[in-house]
């Protein structure tokens, strides 16, 4: 093989859009093993959406990443979703991640250690 990789690299997933970085080790900003968890989320926000029209619930999106699950939860209606992670970094990502999908209001983004009361 030959060539390069572009970094940022956007992949999809149904109609959703990531930022992913192949080329940085591990964390590459999107985790493919919870793709299952993603439609959970999407499926578990669309029902409550659709049970109170006009009044998406609100989410919590805890140790947050690059807040993929925050993203579908929009997508499926969410009023709102509070993103916390302890990493700026990941929730740049995560903001950028939002900005692919056309989600330009509804979430927050926390970088906050939760196991550290008082730390930010």
């Amino acid at each position: 093989m030959s060539g390069s990789v572009p970094d940022p690299q956007v992949v999809t997933e149904g109609a959703t859009r990531y930022g992913v970085h192949v080329l940085r080790g591990q964390n590459h900003g999107l985790f493919l093993d919870m793709a299952e968890g993603r439609r959970w989320v999407r499926e578990q926000v669309a029902g409550h959406a659709a049970r109170a029209p006009g009044r998406g619930p609100k989410v919590l999106n805890l140790f947050a990443y690059t807040c993929a699950f925050s993203v579908v939860a929009m997508q499926a209606g969410a009023a709102q979703v509070v993103n916390v992670d302890m990493s700026r970094g990941a929730l740049a990502a995560g903001q950028q991640n939002h900005r692919l999908n056309g989600i330009a209001s509804g979430a927050s983004f926390l970088a906050h250690d939760v196991f550290r009361p008082g730390a930010s």
